[in-house]
């Protein structure tokens, strides 16, 4: 005796599906195709990294650590840089009601590292950085940036609770700008302040 649970579709509408999960793995195959040409155009330039001192700093402290380039091709770049990048993160509810996550950039601090011209295939080559960090405080002194100081607001009379809505997530980011696709790696740190 067999027992069937559910329902099977028909041999008609199984074939009658079989289209659209042709064009369903097509563009799968084209997605994965496109993601991993983007992965050997860059792994065959070579390879960026960031290596930081200490994981975590207070505002005001200058982040230091060393920027390290293997570079397997010839490249012209454009310049080489290290950014300080803050993103706010905070959750709110949608017209539906659901909670959704967003973030927005709102701190951005850009250093040069000198280069001395084209990089040479098979070379390894290591810079030392310095980034500053906002003072403390000076970040909920922005209008316009989305900042609030506290998890509370008053607005006509009454005090909203915000919660642990909101909060900083702080990167350090590496870019050797070239033509074409840049070379890039970014690593998260902790800014206390």
């Amino acid at each position: 005796m067999r027992l069937s649970i559910g329902v099977y579709p028909s041999e008609e509408r199984v074939t009658a599906m079989l289209p659209f999960i042709g064009i369903v793995v097509a563009v799968l195959v084209v997605i994965g195709l496109v993601v991993g040409g983007v992965y050997l155009v860059k792994a065959g330039k070579g390879k960026l990294s960031i290596a930081l001192d200490k994981g975590g700093y207070n505002c005001g402290d200058t982040i230091t650590g060393t920027l390290d380039l293997e570079i397997r091709k010839p490249l012209e770049p454009r310049r080489l840089f290290v950014s300080l990048i803050g993103y706010e993160e905070f959750r709110e509810r949608d017209h539906d009601g659901d909670m959704k996550t967003r973030r927005e950039e709102v701190y951005r601090f850009e250093e040069n590292i000198p280069l001395k011209g084209a990089l040479h295939a098979g070379t390894t080559e290591s810079f030392k950085f310095q980034l500053p960090t906002p003072a403390a405080g000076s970040l909920q002194q922005q209008s316009g940036a989305g900042w609030l100081s506290g998890t509370s607001l008053e607005v006509a009379g009454f005090t909203v609770d915000l919660g642990n809505r909101r909060k900083m997530i702080w990167y350090v980011e590496g870019r050797l700008d070239l033509p074409g696709l840049d070379l890039a790696h970014s690593q998260k740190v902790a800014l206390n302040g």
